[in-house]
């Protein structure tokens, strides 16, 4: 199961909310570990600690309801994509879209989100923040990659063994 969803002020929008609330109540007494759960999120501001509660719901959602957690994505900038598929947008859709491919390969697997989708991620924001208006403050302050990670993010990427595949590969 992947939940998408927008961002509506830093959290998951309240019909989302009422949905998994709904979902948890009937999986109670089920066996846990199935179907696996993961997460892709999306808000319309560049920097990603507007996706870090979304997602941390998300993981919760999934270890209270017995999913096991296969992780999850946070994008910024949502109207980049000018409501469009990622494959049919230009400018940084491209490094969404292979995020998104990356992810859903794993997904499909039932495995991690792998670290390439999760440093495509963090390109995308670090890309929209370069872009966004200079008044937005500190969003395009830190040019270390991996700061550009949400928390979720780093402790998914830390976990893997596997060494990390080129984002644009």
């Amino acid at each position: 199961v992947v939940l998408v969803s927008p961002v509506y002020v830093d959290s998951l929008p309240g019909p989302v909310v009422r949905a998994l609330e709904q979902v948890a109540v009937r999986r109670q007494g089920v066996v846990p570990g199935y179907p696996a759960f993961a997460a892709v999120v999306c808000c319309g501001f560049p920097e990603p600690r507007h996706t870090e509660l979304a997602l941390a719901i998300s993981r919760l959602f999934a270890g209270e309801t017995g999913m096991k957690w296969l992780g999850g994505l946070g994008f910024g900038m949502g109207e980049t994509l000018g409501g469009k598929a990622p494959d049919e947008a230009g400018g940084s859709a491209f490094i969404i879209r292979r995020a998104l491919d990356a992810a859903a390969e794993s997904w499909a697997k039932q495995d991690y989100v792998p670290k390439s989708a999760l440093l495509a991620a963090a390109i995308q924001r670090m890309v929209a923040a370069a872009l966004a208006d200079p008044l937005l403050g500190d969003a395009g302050d830190d040019p270390d990659l991996l700061t550009a990670l949400t928390p979720e993010e780093a402790r998914l990427y830390r976990e893997q063994e596997r060494d990390p595949v080129d984002a644009f590969a």
